[in-house]
């Protein structure tokens, strides 16, 4: 309906006839019109908030599905589809049962549809990770890594629904088990994946953290450091107040994966990871820089203060109880004292510069760009 003002109303118009004369026409009628606009404005808002919901889904790699509590899959994206080896239309409103029927547990035996993540996460009301399923068509077994969290409505402590993460990891399988036969049966390393759910808006919030968390060891990945990093800069120049960063590499780690193998190499990445977020604590912030590499983050720490942190955390790795051989880092610390330091980039640089002066020097050290400056003078 056309308002006088020139806009349009969503109107629910609604009669009855009160009389009719002898031949049964109507003569008159009441009737009730309502204007509904707010509510056809809220529905469209929700119809758009799920279309953007879905289009993030749909842009993942991994398989995205949300089960009801009355079982039903309410909503899946096309990885999952594919990774179910059905039809996308098929699977959503479908049981477990039906896409599990032929799925099989690490060893072997069949995978029941109770023990699936998003059943367990609707019965327990927790997250249940890094859950191998395999399916098995007859010729091949296809395994898949499943991630599951509850979701809550306000105040409610039963969750209405829950959602997974599911990943193909059928090649990483099949190269794990080619390392087990080859360096008698060495245990298989899990990837650490968070999945994170609650509401659509708290559902996206989850999808974000994954996003921002490095997999093998569960710390800040590299693209998130460097917001991080971004910020901490701004926030010492507005401060006036110093900043340190510190980057550091495993010695000869190459050497230990080719000796030991990948996944205890793996193993070793993620106990360096724990003994460095152990030894920095509440000081600074801890990231996988990439490779055998890991950065280290020290708000308000002047260069000697970032040189004790890092010599704490530098000792602490090298006394720890390696099981194969003695592991130690290398550290290159550089430290940010001026307004004028605004150039990340450069900062990370000349701590990767005195990096690489601690392996030139003997590795297992740490070393400040100062000291190359004042080589440099």
């Amino acid at each position: 309906m056309r308002h006088r003002n020139g806009h349009y109303l969503w109107c629910h118009d609604r009669g009855k006839v009160v009389a009719r004369d002898f031949e049964g026409r109507p003569l008159r009628m009441i009737g009730m019109v309502t204007d509904i606009t707010e509510q056809k404005v809220a529905e469209q808002q929700v119809i758009e908030s799920e279309a953007r919901f879905r289009s993030a889904i749909d842009a993942l790699r991994e398989g995205f599905m949300l089960q009801e509590s009355n079982g039903n899959i309410r909503m899946s994206n096309p990885q999952a589809a594919d990774m179910f080896d059905v039809e996308l239309s098929d699977l959503l409103g479908d049981k477990l049962e039906s896409i599990l029927a032929q799925a099989v547990t690490e060893e072997g035996l069949p995978f029941l549809p109770s023990e699936f993540p998003t059943v367990i996460a609707l019965k327990e009301a927790r997250g249940v990770h890094n859950v191998i399923i395999g399916l098995n068509d007859g010729n091949q077994v296809k395994w898949l890594e499943v991630n599951a969290e509850p979701i809550f409505l306000p105040n409610a402590k039963t969750p209405y629904a829950a959602v997974a993460l599911i990943m193909d990891v059928t090649d990483r399988r099949q190269a794990e088990e080619f390392i087990m036969l080859q360096m008698s049966q060495l245990n298989e390393t899990q990837l650490a994946l968070e999945a994170r759910s609650a509401e659509l808006e708290t559902a996206n919030e989850r999808l974000t953290k994954l996003a921002d968390t490095d997999g093998l060891t569960g710390l800040m990945n590299h693209r998130r450091f460097q917001e991080e990093l971004e910020k901490q800069l701004d926030s010492a120049q507005a401060k006036t107040v110093p900043v340190s960063v510190a980057l550091l590499d495993v010695d000869h780690f190459k050497q230990f994966n080719d000796t030991f193998g990948h996944l205890e190499g793996d193993e070793v990445l993620r106990s360096v990871a724990r003994i460095l977020k152990e030894a920095i604590g509440n000081r600074g912030t801890v990231a996988r820089y990439g490779g055998e590499e890991f950065i280290v983050l020290l708000p308000d720490a002047k260069a000697v203060d970032a040189i004790s942190i890092m010599e704490e955390a530098r000792e602490a790795i090298a006394s720890y109880n390696w099981t194969h051989r003695l592991i130690t880092v290398s550290v290159g610390v550089e430290t940010c004292t001026s307004a004028s330091c605004h150039d990340r980039i450069a900062f990370v640089n000349s701590a990767d510069q005195a990096l690489y002066a601690s392996k030139n020097a003997g590795r297992n050290r740490v070393t400040h760009a100062t000291v190359l400056e004042e080589k440099a003078a």
